[in-house]
């Protein structure tokens, strides 16, 4: 049997032979896109060979704005919530809550084509090679080219997906009332985990997908299912063997991240834990002492968590607080030294290193739905209404 020590250079290796196959792929020195909602499959939201801009003033450098739209009973366009964009080569793609799904030329900010007949797309798109993936309202999980915009294939998932599906090494993992892995060649189900309530993405590193347990479920403002337990579970990435499971104190939010041989999660109202990522034992606890978190990220063995308490950069290897911002919030993403905070009305930029604060901007409506993508040195930002592009100016 192996033991942990073995255990641990073994994925080292496995990790660094991976990394150096895929270079130019997703973390490689041009790997400067941003190909599915959490930049890599173990959801760190950072760019390393992306710069962004110094700041976003709407009037001076934001190039242009695409709205996402569906076509209404009377043939009327009706703009609805925007979600995405995945960025890549001189494409962005993104759907809409109740809309179609878009194919837009970065350049111009123009429709090169649409898909879906208004169904709904609310799940962050992931593209791997000539496919764009996109989880729909239909119950179907969609392979589209990313050339002419008609569908590959479809997987039904049984229930609709809305959770943003994450590629890794050949096999898609996607969430409707269950985590399915899908082989992307074979086009169709390895396996699949059940379990109640499942509502966020999970991350996936080194063979291993960690999954959020089960979260409230609402219906309007009822809730209509309540988590059996808050779990925190390891799966094999390969078999969807169980490997290992770590209690909560409330039930997860949001999207786990893995880096630092260590895996993140944030629970609903105490804060963030950090578990090895080998055995699930608990190595730190931060107490955030908040009702909400909005987002997770991790860059260079620095782990960022924000709330409606602040933002924090903590040690991931210790839990050690490195700084705090009270004022900034918001779904995070990295790039060079900065970090990009959306949330609701505002928009923050800070100093990754000391967390001071560069930018902050508020609008009258809802500027900023959906989690900022940073991407060949331009700014994305999903508003309730459009895609947005910022460049560097």
């Amino acid at each position: 049997m192996i033991d942990e020590l073995d255990r641990r250079s073994f994925l080292g290796l496995t990790a660094a032979s991976v990394t150096a196959v895929l270079s130019g792929c997703l973390r490689g020195p041009e790997a400067v896109g941003w190909r599915m909602a959490g930049y890599d499959a173990a959801n760190t939201r950072y760019n390393p060979a992306s710069t962004a801009p110094e700041g976003v003033e709407p009037e001076e450098n934001r190039i242009w704005s695409y709205t996402v739209s569906s076509s209404s009973p009377n043939g009327l366009d009706t703009s609805i919530q925007a979600v995405g964009p995945a960025v890549v080569d001189d494409v962005a793609y993104a759907g809409g809550v109740r809309g179609n799904f878009h194919a837009i030329d970065v350049e111009s900010g123009d429709e090169l084509w649409k898909y879906g007949d208004g169904q709904g797309f609310p799940s962050f798109p992931a593209v791997i090679d000539d496919t764009v993936y996109v989880g729909s309202r239909d119950n179907h999980l969609h392979a589209v080219d990313t050339k002419t915009g008609e569908e590959s294939w479809k997987y039904d998932a049984g229930e609709m997906i809305q959770t943003a599906p994450v590629i890794d090494d050949g096999v898609i993992y996607t969430v409707s009332d269950q985590l399915h892995a899908v082989d992307v060649d074979m086009q169709e189900k390895l396996w699949s985990f059940e379990h109640s309530s499942l509502v966020y993405s999970p991350a996936v590193e080194d063979g291993v997908i960690y999954v959020p347990g089960p979260g409230l479920v609402f219906k309007g403002n009822e809730v209509v299912d309540t988590p059996q337990d808050n779990m925190f579970f390891a799966l094999d990435a390969v078999s969807g063997e169980w490997l290992w499971s770590s209690e909560m104190d409330v039930w997860v939010e949001g999207e786990p991240v893995a880096g630092d041989e260590h895996v993140f999660a944030a629970d609903r109202r105490t804060g963030l834990k950090a578990f090895d990522s080998v055995t699930g034992e608990l190595e730190w606890f931060l107490d955030m002492d908040s009702p909400s978190h909005h987002g997770l990220a991790y860059a260079e063995s620095t782990v960022y968590v924000s709330s409606s308490e602040g933002t924090w950069a903590v040690d991931a290897s210790t839990g050690e607080v490195e700084w705090r911002n009270p004022v900034a919030e918001g779904s995070i993403a990295i790039a060079d030294d900065k970090l990009y905070l959306s949330h609701r009305e505002s928009f923050h930029i800070l100093e990754r290193g000391s967390g001071e604060l560069i930018q902050k901007q508020r609008r009258t409506g809802s500027f900023a739905a959906g989690p900022p993508v940073i991407a060949y040195d331009n700014l994305y930002i999903a508003s309730w209404y459009d895609i947005r592009r910022y460049d560097r100016s």
